[in-house]
């Protein structure tokens, strides 16, 4: 099974990959849908849960850079399922500085 993060911003760029996602039949992983940042938050916290509960060994997941501070534990949890990721980076910047997430290997 084919699992994407839609990132639901204001951003063509991921727009553009959302849409692509839903329309080439991949599901969502989000859970709920938070306006605020508690709910922003505890809907990341689901997802990451989420996962854990739905990836088996071979699934893959898109994921979209940067995704702030839960890329990190977004990959663990995936490989540690026995899953792949594919990342599209739409920051190359924040990518090498790594800024906006924690290591996965850290």
């Amino acid at each position: 099974m084919i699992y994407y993060l839609p990132m639901h911003s204001p951003n063509k760029a991921k727009l553009d990959i959302d849409q692509f996602c839903k329309e080439a039949g991949y599901k969502s992983l989000t859970v709920g849908g938070g306006k605020n940042g508690l709910a922003k938050f505890l809907t990341k916290s689901l997802t990451t849960l989420a996962m854990l509960a739905r990836l088996k060994r071979g699934d893959v997941v898109v994921l979209q850079y940067p995704l702030k501070k839960f890329y990190g534990p977004l990959c663990r949890v995936a490989h540690a399922k026995g899953a792949r990721t594919i990342t599209l980076v739409h920051d190359l910047g924040a990518f090498r500085r790594q800024k906006t997430h924690s290591r996965p290997g850290a």
